[in-house]
């Protein structure tokens, strides 16, 4: 029930963010990013206290609140676009609203899945399952997307976003009270300074940690040139007509898209059933050297068949990488782990940030193609990197008495 329910989600979500985009893209073209930068920069400066507040909250209280509140808001944009006519700035106050408040769900069910599924080999399988859901929203969305276009304006997919959180949070207070929402072991310090000491402490843990320091730094840069590809770049190359399309609209865009879901979902099929944990490092480059050679085949792609093939494989490095990190992850105790999925959040969120900010100017200057190019070399970059200079594995990734100094 809670898998189905994070499936209707983030199929959503999906519909939430292709709605955005495409309505941004035609309202400002390569200024969208500063729509998708607003939401990503909230959420980051959000994201540095919520894996604490995951570590000390009731998680199952703390995502019913957030999902609720979401759905408001995203009514609140559906009756905008119903009632009127929606503008970057509306665009940009919702995104910042909706991704603070995810910022705060996120970890919470990252950190709970642990309490929820005990044994490691079923923890291992639950985790790729919770990540398909993203995976499966990519390649569903975009399809429930191009049948309800033909019917229906693209602003319904914000009602349609805010009905999915409430199941949502319905899902999730249906599961009581049995589970271990809240660690036994939490900060006793309250206010700002314990959410220092709880940021020095995650903060000493990956210093301490060859193996997750090495991969959080490299990993830190991909989201910022995976956003500026994929949500500014995309768009606008099918918008700017580098496909060869004559008849450009919304369903050509969705068509990719879902072929990127589709090859998310199949890697992941893979990944899920395989042991990433003894070469983490060495899985992320994996992982980001087959994202980045796809994108450059999508900018080079010139029609909209080989730029869904070129989109299916760029789409399959993802699974990995992410997978392996979060396999790294989860090798720390449980009160660790809200606090390091809060640190990764963080970092991916201020590369996101900078990297959608950067991208409203870089593709207003050398057009969506070269740019996408750049992008996808980047992240080939970070791949190679990653393969070839992978430390060996900690044998004791944690010490359990570590104490932060403030």
């Amino acid at each position: 029930m809670l898998w189905g329910s994070q499936v209707l989600s983030a199929i959503g979500d999906q519909l939430h963010s292709l709605a955005v985009l495409w309505i941004a893209v035609q309202i400002g073209g390569p200024k969208a990013g500063l729509v998708a930068a607003s939401g990503t920069t909230a959420g980051t400066i959000v994201g540095l206290f919520a894996g604490v507040y995951a570590d000390r909250l009731d998680r199952r209280i703390a995502m019913i609140v957030v999902d609720v509140l979401r759905a408001v808001a995203v009514l609140i944009l559906a009756a905008v676009a119903h009632f009127g006519t929606l503008q970057l700035w509306q665009l940009g106050i919702i995104a910042v609203v909706v991704s603070t408040l995810g910022s705060l769900f996120n970890p919470c069910m990252s950190a709970s899945l642990p309490a929820l599924v005990s044994q490691p080999e079923l923890l291992r399988a639950m985790t790729a399952l919770m990540m398909m859901t993203f995976r499966i929203a990519r390649l569903v969305g975009p399809g429930i997307a191009g049948l309800l276009l033909a019917y229906y304006p693209v602003s319904t997919f914000f009602l349609i976003d805010s009905a999915t959180y409430v199941v949502s949070a319905f899902a999730i207070w249906c599961l009581g009270t049995k589970y271990l929402w809240r660690p036994k072991s939490i900060s006793k310090k309250g206010g700002l300074h314990g959410i220092r000491i709880d940021l020095a402490l995650s903060t000493r843990v990956v210093l301490r940690h060859k193996q997750l320091a090495f991969a959080l730094t490299l990993a830190s840069f991909e989201p910022g040139l995976w956003c500026a590809a994929y949500l500014v770049g995309l768009p606008l190359m099918v918008k700017q007509g580098a496909l060869g399309m004559a008849n450009v609209n919304v369903t050509n865009y969705a068509m990719i898209i879902c072929a990127y879901g589709c090859g998310n979902v199949l890697s992941l099929l893979f990944v899920g059933t395989h042991e990433l944990a003894r070469r983490c490092s060495f899985f992320i480059g994996v992982g980001l050297s087959i994202m980045g050679l796809g994108f450059v085949l999508l900018s080079l792609s010139g029609n909209l068949i080989l730029a869904c093939v070129a989109a299916a494989f760029a789409a399959s490095g993802g699974p990995i990488s992410d997978m392996a990190m979060t396999t790294l992850l989860q090798k720390f105790p449980t009160h660790y782990r809200g606090k390091l999925n809060s640190l990764r959040s963080s970092l991916d969120g201020l590369s996101a940030a900078i990297g959608l900010t950067t991208a409203s100017f870089v593709f207003a200057t050398v057009g969506s193609t070269t740019g996408i190019t750049l992008c996808g070399s980047g992240i080939l970059l970070l791949g190679l990197i990653s393969l070839i200079c992978s430390p060996s594995v900690d044998k004791n990734p944690v010490e359990p008495t570590l104490k932060a100094r403030v």
